[in-house]
């Protein structure tokens, strides 16, 4: 299992500019659309294989997912 850090920033940073957040997230989901799409292609000697990555989580306290996420609570 791998974990990997995508996208930082201070509370501060996205509470003053709230639009930080959404175009952070936009750019991570960008990234890894085209990992999953295309992939990485890497040569090993005379071979060249394509890798491709798929995300099978996301990770975070329920204030950011639902906040990254731009979940909406209902109550019915």
């Amino acid at each position: 299992m791998c974990r990997f850090l995508s996208f930082a920033a201070l509370k501060e940073t996205y509470f003053d500019c709230p639009e930080a957040l959404d175009d952070g997230m936009r750019l991570v989901a960008s990234d890894l659309d085209n990992l999953m799409r295309h992939g990485l292609e890497l040569r090993f000697g005379e071979a060249l294989e394509t890798f491709r990555l798929g995300v099978t989580g996301v990770k975070g306290d329920w204030p950011w997912l639902i906040e990254a996420g731009q979940i909406g609570r209902a109550h019915v």
